[in-house]
């Protein structure tokens, strides 16, 4: 169904918060050479959850935030969208999660911090094992435990996000663990 952007909410609290201008606008050139190709998910609009938002707001974003930034940018009236009704908060999260993995590159912050927030929510709703949510992302279950480990240090340590990758963040998660311990 196409749906008018206008009436299309974006959430604050949104798991990707940046965005690449230019990828943007490279993503924007696709959609006008071929069409959009995958259709945002959208939800109906909750105002108990965002009592502020406007009333003229009928659907609320759940993912397809770059291809809704492109389609803006291309000055489109409407996208596709697929409405999905029935959907718990959680559920809505999950498919923000699983669709921000498999797109576009996250920031190594944003990556660790998705598949954390992944491993809670699948496990709420599925009772997945981090092996199962392993299998679901297509990566190592140690890999997915060092990520889930490094995003709640991060929590406590905050400065740990400054480092310039992932792996010079876990060095100096380690390197702190041994100071502790000594």
């Amino acid at each position: 169904m196409n749906i008018e952007i206008k009436e299309i909410f974006i959430p604050p609290d949104r798991q990707r918060k940046t965005v690449k201008e230019s990828a943007i606008a490279e993503l924007a050139i696709s959609i006008q050479a071929k069409g959009q190709l995958h259709p945002l998910t959208v939800a109906p609009m909750d105002f108990v959850r965002f009592p502020d938002a406007s009333p003229h707001l009928k659907y609320l974003l759940i993912a397809g935030y770059r291809r809704m930034l492109a389609s803006a940018l291309l000055k489109l009236p409407t996208v596709k969208c697929e409405l999905r009704d029935n959907l718990t908060q959680i559920e809505q999260e999950e498919i923000e999660l699983d669709e921000n993995l498999q797109r576009e590159n996250l920031s190594w912050q944003e990556e660790i911090k998705a598949k954390s927030r992944l491993v809670e929510l699948r496990k709420q709703l599925y009772g997945d094992s981090i092996r199962d949510v392993a299998t679901h992302v297509g990566e190592s279950r140690g890999e997915l435990w060092e990520d889930q480990r490094l995003a709640k240090a991060i929590e406590l340590i905050p400065e740990l996000a400054n480092s310039k990758n992932k792996t010079q963040a876990q060095n100096k998660l380690r390197l702190l663990h041994r100071r502790e311990t000594l």
